[in-house]
């Protein structure tokens, strides 16, 4: 049986209220899958978990069972065993639980014990720190943010210009999941919430390069990223995120007026 239906087969026996069952195959699947089909390694940690939670809604044990194995990989972690995969399932059940604040309080835990271990998962959780603002943590894994803040600007003007593409029908898509948006409509609002996605990210890194230049009195390059970011953001219409950014560049502005 292929793994994507050996899922299906425990998702119908929970919606038909055969929850022992169904939640034997999901802990399975979970501990089994990836040795026989590798492809569901991004799956696994997103639609499969989300599909458990909702289990778990209608029968608590799945949601204990989950959490059980997030505290064993935790505990697992704190010994100095596991890797940053082991890292990765803890964090994605985490995300799945509404856990996001637990994942930056045990990175955190990981960093000043295995330092290494915590380098090769920084790529995981960085954007959890990017939203909060968490510039001491931030400031550990950079010496200069522009790299990072160059990299994020690139993909979501590429993406903006691929969408558009899309939607105007210069880049033709047959893939199954594709076929699944039944509209036009259905269409611009899944890139919609995407390029929301990627402004929000481009949003949160570009104040905490501000404040951290701020932070070091570089003052110049305060007010360049600020209007360069502002720039992209009107360029692109990222209405949703340009007023935020507007907004700590006046600020800054003062406040270099100030120290000056």
């Amino acid at each position: 049986m292929k793994m994507s239906e050996y899922w299906r087969e425990a998702e119908r026996l929970g919606d038909e209220g055969e929850f022992q069952e169904a939640l034997k195959r999901y802990i399975w699947f979970f501990n089994h899958c990836l040795y026989i089909d590798p492809r569901q390694y991004g799956s696994r940690l997103s639609f499969f978990l989300s599909s458990w939670v909702e289990l778990g809604k209608k029968h608590k044990p799945a949601l204990r069972a989950l959490k059980k194995i997030r505290d064993k990989d935790m505990e697992y972690l704190l010994k100095g065993k596991g890797d940053k995969f082991t890292f990765h399932d803890v964090i994605s059940i985490n995300w799945c639980l509404n856990g996001n604040e637990k994942t930056m309080d045990f990175f955190k835990t990981i960093d000043k014990l295995f330092p290494d271990l915590a380098e090769s998962c920084w790529w995981l959780v960085k954007k959890y720190f990017f939203e909060t603002r968490d510039l001491e943590t931030i400031k550990r894994y950079y010496t200069d943010l522009f790299d990072e803040y160059a990299h994020v600007k690139k993909r979501i003007e590429k993406a903006k210009h691929d969408i558009d593409d899309v939607l105007s029908k210069k880049m033709p898509r047959d893939d199954a999941e594709w076929k699944e948006l039944s509209s036009h409509n259905e269409i611009k609002e899944t890139f919609d919430y995407l390029i929301e996605s990627e402004a929000k990210e481009f949003e949160d890194i570009t104040i905490c390069f501000i404040r951290i230049l701020f932070e070091t009195k570089q003052y110049s390059r305060v007010l360049e990223i600020g209007n360069d970011a502002i720039s992209l953001m009107k360029k692109l219409e990222l209405n949703y995120a340009l007023n935020d950014v507007k907004a700590e560049i006046s600020r800054y502005e003062k406040l270099i007026k100030h120290q000056k």
